[in-house]
């Protein structure tokens, strides 16, 4: 067996959860702008890691993507808390 695993291998054949896809290919799949994958990844929302050391590139398993999405399908979405909005105080005038 050789030490690359593509090596005499079709592509088809290749194992599709250890693909690895760039933050604007993982973006274009979920048709989300790039700064939104970097947000999953810093919330921790989305697994991600870093070819090349700590300046490398970022690349994320496809596994991990399609793990996020169900994650967000089922997760229960709250309704954001409604705005309260401060009384007008007709008693004081401000001058300017």
């Amino acid at each position: 067996m050789s030490a690359n695993p593509r090596e005499g291998e079709d592509e088809d054949t290749v194992d599709q959860s250890a693909a690895m896809l760039t933050v604007r290919e993982a973006a274009v799949l979920l048709r989300v702008s790039k700064a939104s994958i970097y947000s999953m990844i810093h919330s921790g929302t989305l697994k991600a890691g870093r070819v090349g050391g700590r300046r490398g590139a970022i690349r994320i398993r496809s596994q991990d993507l399609m793990n996020c999405v169900v994650w967000m399908e089922n997760s229960v979405h709250e309704e954001p808390p409604p705005v309260v909005r401060r009384p007008t105080l007709k008693h004081i005038r401000l001058s300017r």
